[in-house]
């Protein structure tokens, strides 16, 4: 069956050559304007623009996107040749590759695995054999829109917010689009958006923003507080360079000090880069809080937390 007609966006997808997932499509879908060329051809043309992108303008890239994925022959020594420090997202790399999370929505299920099988997508897999993190690609357009459209309606910064906590929040990196329009320039809406949701995420998670934090090693973690004080957020991190150990973990906290008991507030899985844990029971008075790794992963005795730190409830 055939793939249909090809979308003028990606490597595997290229309208001008009638490409589709890949390959060159059945000439029964050519219209003026496209080019005739073998699939040989093709895969020479495609090559030759990655080797020219990657290797003849100055700088360093972060990421490398294929959009549908990658499967052209021999495209993976070109990126150990002119860019070994990028993340491949979709890219077919032994190495640096990053996971699609499995949706364009912005919100992700929970859990969300920094390892996973090779050549796989979705939440990942705490029993996966390669350490592939999870990118989360989602638009500002309310309809799933890449490229900008007179119709534009964009996401409100209450919607935003809701991305944030379960893309960053759930070990997920969140890669949100801009779309400037027929003039080259973003919209002044969105602008205003933008700035709006970059002021929410600095006074929520700025510098100085928490209200205690530590690291270290053990499989409990404390943080203790001057006073008893409102929480409503804990904000846990891994130290992943040793690979992704919690497996499942609790959140317990106390109010009072000496004898008053522990309460169990959360409970989770994984944790990853970053776990935003929004306490289920909204706002709690404490005076202290103790993070449990419940499960580790097999060969870990310990976690390696890089952060730990307690937040109080923001408008």
């Amino acid at each position: 069956m055939s793939p249909g007609p090809p979308h003028p966006h990606s490597l595997n997808e290229n309208y001008y050559l009638r490409v589709g997932q890949g390959k060159v499509l059945d000439p029964s879908y050519a219209v003026p304007g496209m080019a005739n060329v073998t699939q040989d051809e093709y895969i020479a043309i495609a090559v030759a623009q990655q080797q020219e992108l990657w290797s003849r303008y100055a700088g360093l890239f972060t990421e490398i996107w294929f959009d549908g994925g990658d499967d052209l022959p021999g495209i993976n020594q070109w990126l150990a040749l002119y860019q070994p420090q990028a993340a491949y997202f979709g890219g077919t790399a032994a190495v640096n590759n990053v996971r699609w999370v499995g949706t364009e929505s912005g919100t992700p299920s929970y859990p969300v695995w920094s390892t996973a099988q090779p050549g796989s997508y979705g939440g990942g897999d705490p029993n996966g054999t390669v350490f592939m993190p999870a990118e989360s690609d989602t638009t500002m357009s309310t309809q799933d829109v890449w490229f900008w459209k007179p119709v534009y309606s964009y996401r409100s910064l209450a919607d935003l917010k809701s991305v944030y906590l379960a893309t960053v929040g759930q070990n997920s990196q969140l890669l949100l689009n801009i779309a400037p329009n027929a003039t080259g320039l973003v919209p002044d809406e969105a602008v205003a958006i933008y700035s709006q949701f970059g002021a929410w995420v600095r006074s929520w998670y700025g510098a100085g923003i928490e209200l205690a934090s530590t690291a270290g090693s053990g499989l409990s973690m404390i943080i203790a507080l001057p006073f008893s004080q409102i929480v409503d957020r804990v904000v846990l991190q891994e130290d992943q360079s040793g690979g992704e150990q919690v497996w499942a973990y609790s959140i317990e906290v106390q109010d009072g000090g000496g004898p008053a008991p522990w309460q169990l507030v959360g409970t989770g899985s994984a944790v990853g880069h970053k776990r935003i844990h929004v306490l289920s029971a909204g706002a709690t008075s404490m005076t202290s809080l103790r993070v449990n790794a419940t499960a580790v992963a097999p060969g870990f005795a310990t976690v390696a937390w890089a952060f730990i730190a307690v937040y109080a409830p923001c408008s």
